[in-house]
This record gives C-alpha cells, sequence and structure tokens, in this order.
C-alpha cells in the first residue's frame, strides 16, 4: 500500500513539475560572474544580477531576452587605482529537452556589452569605454511547476578583450501570458 501510494505521489509531481506551460515568461537571477582581464590587471569576479523576459510558444522552443548586470571590481596598482564594470543584453533562441521532472536547455544568440574602465592616478584620471556584439551560448536545467521554474544556467560571451564572461546563474521565471 505504502509504495502505490509513494507511486501516485511521484507521478502527481511529475506530472505538476513537467507540465509545460507555455506563453510569455518573466524572470530574475542571481548571477556569479567572471570576466578575465577586462583591463589590465582588473578581473570582473562578482554576484549581480539579471532578468529575464521570453516567450515560449511551444514545448521545445523559444526565445529569450536578458539584460545582464555583468558586476564591478576595483584595483590598486601602486599610487594607480583601477575599476571595471560591465553590462550586457543578450538575445537567444532557446531548445527544451523535457524530462519528467526538468527541462534541459540550450540557447545560442548574441550579446550586446558595455564595458567601462576608470584608471585614477598620477593626476590623470582616464576613462576608457568599450563595446561590441558577439555570439552567446548557454544551457542549463530548469525545475517547472505551472507557472513557475527554478533554473540553474551557465552563459558565455566575449566581452572586449577579455578571455570571454562566463556566468553561471539560479534564478526564478514565471509565465503568465
Amino acid at each position: 500500500m505504502r509504495s502505490i501510494l509513494a507511486i501516485g505521489a511521484l507521478a502527481l509531481a511529475s506530472g505538476a513539475a513537467q507540465a509545460a506551460d507555455n506563453g510569455v515568461f518573466l524572470g530574475a537571477a542571481v548571477t556569479q560572474t567572471n570576466i578575465n582581464a577586462l583591463t589590465t590587471n582588473v578581473d570582473v569576479k562578482d554576484t549581480s544580477y539579471k532578468l529575464i523576459l521570453g516567450i515560449r510558444p511551444i514545448d521545445s522552443l523559444g526565445i529569450e531576452v536578458n539584460y545582464l548586470d555583468l558586476g564591478h571590481d576595483r584595483a590598486t596598482l601602486g599610487p594607480v587605482a583601477a575599476s571595471a564594470d560591465a553590462t550586457a543584453f543578450a538575445g537567444y533562441v532557446v531548445g527544451y529537452i523535457k524530462l519528467p521532472l526538468l527541462d534541459i536547455y540550450g540557447k545560442i544568440g548574441v550579446a550586446r556589452w558595455e564595458s567601462r574602465a576608470d584608471l585614477l592616478g598620477g593626476g590623470i584620471p582616464l576613462s576608457l569605454k568599450e563595446s561590441g556584439t558577439d555570439l552567446a551560448y548557454g544551457a542549463g536545467l530548469q525545475a517547472r511547476f505551472g507557472s513557475l521554474a527554478g533554473r540553474l544556467e551557465y552563459e558565455r560571451f566575449k566581452v572586449g578583450s577579455s578571455d570571454g564572461a562566463d556566468l553561471v546563474s539560479l534564478g526564478l521565471t514565471w509565465t503568465f501570458l
């Protein structure tokens, strides 16, 4: 009897978690960003955030746009202080594979990024701004519970002369239309 109840409970939970709630969704995530050598001796390794807007018209395909605060960092190099920060907008086509309790997804698109570095020292302040558009890609897991989904994902794209921006995020989305 217990095994029948356990199987029934698992089936109900599985049905709720895998039910694709297609439509327009909003979300937010906490991100851990790592950008190596954004400027000389300044790496951006920061906890920040991203905002998500998307549409999933069918179970296996979606489109989403993200605003990403890529973080800030500061360093002192003798008498010179340096700081750097970066942001990005990214647009993706997302492919989903449904499993009993999870969606696995991959995404590919473009990221429009902007970075700024300030050097202060020697009496001459210097600001450097750089921007560009580069290929962006990522992958993740998502547990869906009706209109709510919890996500864990990885994203990567190039930012300026850096080795690239690596982001790991943990977030929630809510489908409302």
